[in-house]
């Protein structure tokens, strides 16, 4: 993740003070934790979708996701 940071602060050089790496890491940590994977347009991509990280946590599952155009 070292690399990714040192791309985020690249862009962002003058917030250096403020994103710190352990900060990136938490972020990006809570971001990849809660993801999920949709089609979209036919194509597999990946979406934050509030609250639903916190439902169907039982197996099997007892939900499908999927997204209307």
């Amino acid at each position: 993740y070292l690399e990714d940071y040192r791309q985020v602060i690249n862009i962002l050089s003058d917030l250096t003070d403020v994103i710190t790496y352990e900060k990136f890491i938490w972020a990006r940590m809570v971001v990849s934790s809660r993801i999920f994977g949709v089609m979209m347009g036919g194509k597999k991509t990946d979406a934050l979708v509030p609250i639903a990280d916190m439902l169907n946590h039982k197996i099997p599952k007892m939900t499908s996701w999927y997204f209307s155009d």
